[in-house]
């Protein structure tokens, strides 16, 4: 039912974007519903369209919109650095909720909040933050592991949607595909892939075959 009800979404966000081209609120909707759906291509292409024409921030840090809302979330951002560093969960989770209030296009934000969420197990807050993240920094090869990473874990938690294990490892796939930094890294996402492969074959019924001697007809 949820799969029908993304695609009539999509739907209507097509209808909207005919009387409203290029409306970066659209997009991004519609970039988030396709992002459930898998269709990673699809969001990737709205979200970049959704941030083009937003100011950038300056080097080294994620997000597009206000300067002066930037300004002001970057040191809730940076306590809830420390707090994750320190292991400081909660602590983490509120800071960073505390900095998406006054500027929600913290890409970067979106991304630890994740992270912070996953640490205490919840995985559902994790996967729909890591969405977040990949809508404003779709460039961004660790946001994409991040977010394969979470709905892997997530399924695993709630053993809900099986398609979530096919979603992680197109996710994953992404990563792969925006060149991770170091062959460590491509190793870690390679690892987790096959993890989440040998997990989505477990789930896949054996059939074991008995042969019987059948009369010639």
């Amino acid at each position: 039912q949820i799969q029908d009800d993304l695609k009539e979404c999509l739907v209507i966000f097509d209808s909207i974007l005919k009387d409203k081209p290029g409306d970066p609120e659209v997009l991004r909707e519609r970039g988030i519903a396709n992002m459930h759906l898998a269709k990673y291509r699809d969001a990737q292409k709205d979200f970049e369209a959704a941030n083009q024409g937003l100011p950038l921030n300056p080097a080294g840090f994620s997000g597009l919109g206000s300067q002066d809302a930037f300004n002001k979330a970057e040191p809730l951002y940076k306590a809830g650095n420390a707090a994750l560093a320190s292991a400081d969960y909660t602590g983490a989770v509120k800071s960073y909720q505390a900095a998406l209030k006054i500027y929600p296009q913290y890409g970067r934000c979106w991304h630890n909040l994740a992270l912070a969420s996953s640490y205490l197990n919840d995985n559902f807050t994790a996967e729909l933050c890591s969405v977040h993240a990949v809508s404003y920094r779709p460039s961004d090869w660790k946001l994409w592991h991040t977010m394969g990473a979470a709905l892997f874990s997530e399924y695993r938690q709630d053993k809900g949607d099986p398609k979530k294990l096919g979603a992680s490892i197109t996710a994953l796939n992404e990563a792969l595909a925006l060149k991770p930094d170091t062959e460590e890294d491509k190793k870690e996402i390679r690892d987790l892939i096959a993890k989440v492969k040998g997990y989505e074959r477990a789930l896949t019924p054996q059939i074991n075959f008995q042969i019987t001697t059948m009369p010639i007809n």
